[in-house]
């Protein structure tokens, strides 16, 4: 078996042990530097590649969200082209310009078919 199949294989079993550890929590979102670390894995080109196909096969999903600058989410979308221009912070009552700096990606576990 190649390594990148072992590998695949490794995270899985970690993306699965992390579904226990979290069983209590469905709506749980890991940074990319805390999913990274509880998959043992550090960021090259080849974690990239795995990273999104985890999210191909489902077993993770990245979720973009749009942060108030009061420290907070305001909205979550699942592609960068979702995100509107202007949206608003009902944490200020103000419209919030959408910058770069107020969106951070996250990670959820999807749940395994059948659970």
């Amino acid at each position: 078996m190649d390594s990148s199949k072992q590998e695949k294989i490794a995270v899985l079993k970690q993306i699965e042990k992390l579904r226990l550890d979290y069983a209590d929590y469905p709506k749980r979102y890991f940074t990319l530097p805390m999913i990274l670390e509880k998959l043992s894995l550090t960021p090259s080109f080849d974690t990239f590649s795995l990273l999104q196909y985890l999210e191909n096969t489902g077993d993770i999903k990245k979720i973009l969200r749009v942060e108030s600058p009061s420290l907070g989410g305001i909205g979550d979308f699942e592609s960068i082209s979702d995100i509107p221009s202007v949206i608003d912070d009902f944490r200020t009552g103000l419209e919030l310009k959408v910058e770069h700096e107020n969106i951070k990606v996250l990670y959820t576990l999807n749940k395994v078919s059948g659970s």
